[in-house]
């Protein structure tokens, strides 16, 4: 149980300090990209869920690779870059 308590919190340690770096635009971002099931995230649905167009998300989307906590997976589309982001954003923050 100590493991995993430890475990927890180096987790959550490191999850923070990638968010430390976020903007609040940012970081509504990441919380949309981390409702969208799927391990890659089309920007048309991130862009639906920020009630916003694709285009006007570039340059947040941009931010976020150059910070190396989102890359493009496919054309179109994007994923986290650590397994567990998503599911740790979810976790402890809301949309």
């Amino acid at each position: 149980m100590r493991a995993k308590t430890a475990f927890i919190l180096d987790r959550d340690g490191f999850f923070d300090g990638r968010l430390s770096q976020t903007t609040k635009k940012e970081l509504k971002f990441l919380q949309a990209m981390a409702q969208i099931s799927s391990p890659s995230k089309p920007r048309k649905m991130i862009a639906e869920k920020l009630q916003s167009s694709s285009r006007a998300l570039s340059v947040t989307r941009d931010s976020l690779i150059k910070k190396g906590l989102v890359e493009q997976s496919l054309h179109g589309e994007l994923r986290f870059t650590t397994p567990g982001f998503g599911e740790y954003i979810k976790d402890y923050y809301d949309l």
